[in-house]
Order: C-alpha cells, then structure tokens, then sequence
C-alpha cells in the first residue's frame, strides 16, 4: 500500500504546488515553488546519468551477446565515452562555458552537426514520397491542398514572383492566416491533452511512477 500511496502523495504535493503558484501570488509561496523547480533540475541532472548508464548496459549486452548490429554498439559506446571525457576537463567547469576550438566544441560541430544534417537531409525523400501520395487529386480536400502546397512552395522562391504574379503576397497571407488557424487548433488540443494527463497524474488516476 506504501508503494503506491507514497509516490502518489508525493505527486499530488508538488504537483498541485506548480499549479497554486501560477494563481497565488505569495511572495513566499513563489520562492518554495521556485526551489522546487531547483529539486526538479537536479533529479533530471541525475536522470541524464542513469540514461548514459542504461545505454552503456543495453549496449555492452548487445555487444556481449553479439546480437544484430553490434558493432554499432561499440561505436555508439566509444563516441559517448570520448565526448563525456572532453566535456568533463576542468577547463570546461567554468560559468563562461567551454571557449571555441575546444576538443569538445571541435567534435561537436565538425563530427555531430554534419551527421545531423545528413540525417534530416534523408528525411527529404521521405517527405518528397509522402507529398506525391498526398497530392493525389481524388477529392475535393485533396484538391485544395495539392493547389495550396503548389502555391507555397512557389511563393517560397525568388523565381516564384515571375512564374506565378502575386505568388509571394499569397504564400504570406496563406502561412499568417490559413496555418496560424490549423496550427493553433492543434496547440489547444495538445495544450488540454497534457492539462488532462497532468490532472490523471496529480490526483493518482494515472500512476506511471508505481508501477510494479
């Protein structure tokens, strides 16, 4: 009973506190508040250290037990133990930051950013499939999105304006109007989802941190 009544005690004490506080403007009631968002910068400090150590284990078993892709895994575990190494030099430890052309910034924007890039590079081809499927006039909806993507991606090139007379104004006025209406619809909705998980969460309906 403990198990399950203490964990979510906890919950409900600081997650109501979060919630009080944006109602209850006490000075003092602000402070503690704030210390508890401190507590809650600390306990992620420390989640960080358990993720880099459950992917050393999750990988160190792959490459144990030779599983599919492997080697991967060795890769995966010497990059992360070269980056936690630079990163943690106490030259490093300083308020300033880490200074450019340093081994660690070095790594991070010659090695990590270009295979970013490459990656969501990949993603073009995958958005180029869905896009052909997509437009695929066979409704009315399918239509009106077809001929508004056509008109975006026009108005979004300097050739645009003397292919298509009014191209960019219309792009504009398509992005501020038309997609600020459906972007904000889905705003709302995602804003009451996590209000509603929150409230589970706070009053013991949902229990995700006791679960046996």
């Amino acid at each position: 009973m403990a198990r399950r009544s203490i964990p979510t005690a906890i919950a409900f004490f600081f997650g109501a506190m979060m919630v009080v506080n944006y109602f209850v403007p006490w000075g003092w009631f602000s402070d503690r508040a704030n210390q508890v968002q401190e507590w809650g910068l600390i306990v992620v400090a420390f989640a960080y250290i358990l993720g880099a150590l459950n992917v050393m284990r999750v990988h160190g078993h792959k490459i144990q037990r030779k599983e599919e892709d492997w080697r991967f895994s060795i890769v995966t575990i010497i990059t992360m133990v070269v980056m936690l190494s630079f990163g943690l030099m106490p030259e490093h430890w300083a308020i300033g930051g880490m200074e450019r052309g340093s081994p660690f910034l070095w790594m991070f924007d010659n090695m990590y950013v270009p295979m970013m890039a490459t990656m969501y590079s990949l993603l073009a081809f995958f958005i180029a499939s869905a896009a052909f499927r997509a437009f695929k006039v066979r409704s009315l909806e399918a239509t009106l999105l077809a001929v508004t993507a056509v008109i975006v991606m026009i108005g979004a090139v300097p050739l645009g304006g003397i292919l298509l007379p009014g191209s960019m104004e219309l792009r504009t006025w398509i992005m501020e109007t038309l997609q600020n209406v459906g972007k904000r619809g889905i705003m709302i909705g995602v804003a009451l989802g996590a209000i509603s998980t929150s409230l589970k969460i706070i009053l013991g309906i949902e229990r995700p941190y006791g679960r046996d």
